[in-house]
């Protein structure tokens, strides 16, 4: 288990990624599949610094962690405390990169529910990926809320919405 920055950085470094923060993760170029188990055993962590937990987010937007990140963000962000909104939008950009179909069910209820402000902007927009009737109507509801109208036509664009139309034309 991690339990602090030191420990996170030791972890990493046994790798062979040789860091001294988790955002050389985070700015590098270079692909670090191996960290990728680390970094999601990571977002379990009680005891790291917000800002650490904050560069294990954004470090795991990358397309090795597809497919296995997305439930551990899910978690962390149902846990994050609602005055860390930034964090809450970073989960949901890394959601954006990483979700599968089996987070779903769960971005659809973080979407539906207002008290995440902001935070929903980036499940909002990840939801373009599933071309479903029912993401579409869940997507309908966000065209009267202006936290997430933008992401929302932005969304109903990419599934190509018949549907949404009328509603987006007012936008124009």
């Amino acid at each position: 288990m991690i339990l602090n920055h030191a420990t996170l950085i030791e972890r990493l470094n046994e790798l062979g990624l040789n860091v001294k923060s988790i955002f050389d993760l985070v700015n590098s170029v270079k692909p670090y599949p191996q960290a990728i188990p680390v970094l999601i055993e990571s977002t379990e962590s009680r005891d790291l610094d917000w800002k650490d937990v904050e560069g294990i987010v954004r470090a795991l937007a990358v397309q090795e962690a597809k497919g296995k990140a997305g439930r551990a963000l899910i978690e962390l962000f149902k846990r994050t405390p609602v005055d860390k909104i930034l964090l809450k939008w970073a989960i949901g950009n890394t959601m954006d990169v990483v979700i599968d179909k089996e987070e779903l069910e769960d971005v659809l209820e973080i979407v539906q529910n207002k008290t995440h402000g902001i935070a929903r902007q980036m499940f909002v927009h990840a939801l373009r990926r599933f071309r479903t009737e029912k993401v579409e109507n869940v997507l309908m509801n966000p065209l009267d809320d202006p936290e997430v109208v933008a992401h929302a036509i932005y969304s109903l664009g990419c599934l190509q919405s018949s549907q949404a139309r009328k509603k987006i034309e007012v936008f124009l």
